[in-house]
């Protein structure tokens, strides 16, 4: 089994290139479910939630994993990301 962040973590990302971004947040497959925040500066956090339910083979949408889609961020914005469960992940695509 591989390393997982415990519950309850805030990571914000900076340096980020000014861009367009689609955000991928990985919670465990087999465990409770996995509440994730993401937010760009001071806007409100938005909530999605990965069910987390058990003998998943591969990844599916909003049970294993969660996408923030077109998150557009400026020279200097600051990408807070909050997980309340188990955190396995993440992927920032520039779109």
């Amino acid at each position: 089994d591989g390393f997982m962040v415990p519950v309850s973590n805030t990571f914000r990302l900076t340096s980020i290139p000014p861009g367009a971004y689609n955000l991928y947040l990985y919670a465990s497959p087999a465990g409770a479910p996995t509440d994730f925040y993401a937010a760009v500066n001071s806007a409100s956090p938005i909530l999605k939630t990965a069910a987390c339910n058990t003998g998943l083979a591969s990844f599916v949408l909003d049970d294993n994993y969660v996408v923030y889609e077109n998150l557009v961020l400026s020279e200097g914005d600051v990408l807070t990301i909050s997980a309340s469960g188990a955190l396995a992940g993440l992927q920032l695509l520039r779109i």
